[in-house]
């Protein structure tokens, strides 16, 4: 029997796709933040069909569309942790590298996440401590879904190396780290991808680490943080401990995501 926390967290991720699939094909405008990142019509609509989703849970949810103080969160001992449009940059230039991000936060760690992929409808999600891929039709049930799913491998560390990066923020820290990984590993390949589709790439085994020095929020890594969990992965921190969660601060410091 599967846990109904799993139906709800799959539900929520379905249904905030398919929100952005219908803005997407309906047509929606792009403003932006105060701190002058882009924000669509997608990202409201899927922010609320998600909290529709996952409000039988009774869990409060940290999203990036709806502010919450630090005096408000600091209480919460589990939560949901949401990006409804990850990679709304690539959505607003018409590129298909954006995603949904669900992660259930217990205490500072993510212990279930799950990733769709709305221009694919690809559903990446976990469930008994693995990490599964399956692909979604709007008639779907989500317990067939569940059973039909794929087991994700995770890299093979016996073949030659292949580093994931941001597309957009391939910055010279980043560049610097890779020439030094190249000392290990001279054949080293470079992958860049859009959003969440970074830790896609690492569960379906097409790259093997994934250096980030460029800020983020945690909910930009929250989901895939948890899939990592499922193929024996890691988000690193500097000084070489575990990223946690829902710190006095919403941003992550500099991380590397590699094998335990």
């Amino acid at each position: 029997m599967q846990s109904p926390q799993l139906f709800h967290m799959l539900r929520a991720a379905i249904a905030g796709a398919e929100a952005i699939r219908q803005t997407r094909k309906d047509g929606f405008n792009v403003k932006h933040k105060d701190d002058n990142s882009p924000v669509t019509d997608a990202d409201y609509a899927a922010d609320r069909a998600i909290r529709e989703a996952l409000a039988p849970t009774g869990l409060p949810i940290l999203s990036e569309e709806v502010e919450v103080s630090k005096s408000q969160r600091q209480s919460w001992q589990a939560f949901w942790c949401v990006d409804p449009l990850d990679g709304t940059r690539e959505f607003a230039a018409g590129r298909d590298e954006f995603a949904v991000c669900i992660a259930r936060i217990d205490g500072l760690t993510p212990t279930e996440g799950a990733i769709a992929l709305p221009a694919t409808r690809m559903l990446y999600f976990t469930r008994n401590g693995k990490s599964w891929r399956v692909k979604w039709s709007r008639q779907a049930e989500l317990e067939d879904l569940i059973v039909e799913a794929d087991l994700m491998p995770g890299p093979d560390f016996t073949q030659p190396w292949v580093a994931t990066v941001s597309r957009a923020y391939m910055d010279a820290n980043t560049a610097a780290y890779l020439d030094q990984l190249r000392d290990e590993q001279p054949n080293l390949k470079v992958l860049p991808s859009g959003s969440a589709l970074k830790f896609c790439k690492l569960m379906e085994g097409k790259a093997h680490i994934y250096p980030r020095f460029a800020p983020c929020m945690e909910w930009d890594t929250a989901a895939g943080h948890a899939l990592m969990h499922g193929i024996g992965m890691e988000i690193f921190a500097s000084g070489g401990h575990p990223l946690t969660y829902n710190k006095d601060s919403l941003f992550n410091p500099d991380f590397i995501v590699r094998q335990r």
